[in-house]
């Protein structure tokens, strides 16, 4: 992953690129952009991670620009993870005010009935990963 945060930055600060790692490598690429921004407009986009373990945690807060939090999980887990997230970015030298941490968030909007049927498997997925006691309090009938 570190590998692969380290590409898209490079692909995103240059128009060609060549990379040598050891699970990821270019050759001759050339990144064509539709409206050939310049590679000093590219530098300022940031490269987010959602991270689910505290490994990856960490290593999004060193590499990476912004931490994304998995949707489902509860008020202190949030805080637990975000706070996880922050110490291994500020021991990383990363000046807080610049680290972003952001929620995925779920929105479905259902036109007719077979799409309702689609979204439900999406959130019956979603849901079965809940133990009894998370689907309680979060009021939802299992």
């Amino acid at each position: 992953m570190r590998e692969t945060i380290q590409v898209i930055r490079h692909l995103l600060h240059d128009n060609e690129a060549l990379y040598r790692g050891i699970p990821v490598s270019l050759r001759d690429s050339l990144w064509v952009w539709p409206d050939a921004q310049p590679a000093s407009f590219r530098r300022d986009i940031p490269i987010y991670v959602g991270a689910g373990g505290p490994q990856m945690r960490r290593l999004t807060a060193r590499e990476a620009d912004g931490f994304v939090i998995a949707m489902g999980k509860f008020i202190p887990t949030i805080r637990a993870e975000i706070e996880e997230y922050r110490t291994a970015a500020s021991a990383a030298g990363k000046d807080q005010t610049k680290q972003a941490v952001v929620a995925l968030i779920m929105i479905s909007v259902a036109k007719s009935d077979e799409d309702l049927a689609v979204i439900r498997r999406i959130v019956a997925f979603q849901v079965q990963r809940l133990t009894e006691e998370d689907a309680a309090a979060r009021d939802i009938e299992l």
